[in-house]
């Protein structure tokens, strides 16, 4: 079963609309990234290789039914969820879009058919990517790449950001914070970042205090309680949450809210 939004495409197709991507791909007649797990026995190393081999196992498990990597769920629920995140960030027709952490690549491809945006997706699970891109709508694309350092795009590239049960997955809070400040610094302003699904007690207590912990200048943070925002009662136990940070416009007021 092919997830219903999904388009399928030949590996010729993507290779081409890679033409110009250069740090996506290594050369142009491969689809190898550059991208490869740091060596040695580091507990981010680690981590990075326990997440990215757990999430090849969910590929083929969800990819072709749910079209959500992080857990099963019913088709109706992940609508609502991605039709909710669109209204947090005030999606737009023709939005650009950066998924970070895109999986199954399902959230920019539904986006795309709704509200006829454009994308890019990242990831550390090479067969997510794969089926991503061969499984994409048009204008959108998928790439294989450590998610901590987002050097390659510019400042200002994207009207907003979207992130779903990804952030958690890094061990360090403080790399958080810094991937946080990145992908702010990719909204154009007046942009959001919704960064989405924080599940361990780490991650949570850290960001209960982001606002203080990780200061972002020229942005404003909200928190929202997953349970109530998405409808999901059972989350509630949990204490799962999620981030919107609004990236100001030039010459905002003090007291902006998101």
């Amino acid at each position: 079963v092919v997830f219903f939004f999904y388009k399928k495409k030949t590996p010729d197709d993507c290779l081409r609309s890679l033409v110009g991507w250069e740090w996506c791909i290594r050369d142009r007649g491969s689809s190898s990234p550059p991208f490869s797990f740091p060596g040695g026995k580091s507990a981010d190393s680690m981590t990075m290789q326990e997440a990215a081999n757990k999430y090849t196992r969910y590929t083929r498990q969800y990819c072709n039914t749910t079209g959500m990597l992080q857990m099963s769920v019913m088709l109706e629920s992940y609508v609502h969820i991605m039709d909710k995140i669109a209204h947090l960030v005030h999606m737009k027709q023709g939005d650009r879009l950066f998924d970070w952490g895109s999986g199954c690549g399902t959230m920019l491809n539904y986006f795309h058919l709704t509200y006829n945006t454009s994308g890019v997706g990242i990831d550390l699970t090479s067969e997510a990517v794969q089926h991503s891109m061969g499984h994409r709508q048009p204008q959108q694309l998928f790439c294989l790449m450590n998610g901590a350092n987002l050097k390659s795009f510019a400042n200002e590239s994207f009207d907003n950001v979207v992130s779903w049960a990804t952030l958690y997955h890094v061990r360090r809070t403080m790399v958080q914070c810094d991937i946080v400040h990145n992908l702010v610094r990719m909204l154009k302003p007046g942009g959001r970042a919704f960064i989405g699904h924080l599940r361990t007690e780490k991650t949570q207590d850290y960001w209960k205090k982001g606002d203080k912990k990780c200061r972002i200048p020229g942005a404003v943070m909200n928190r929202y309680r997953d349970f109530r925002t998405f409808h999901q009662p059972q989350w509630r136990k949990h204490g799962f949450f999620s981030l919107l940070v609004y990236k100001l416009p030039l010459g905002a007021p003090n007291g902006t809210t998101v």
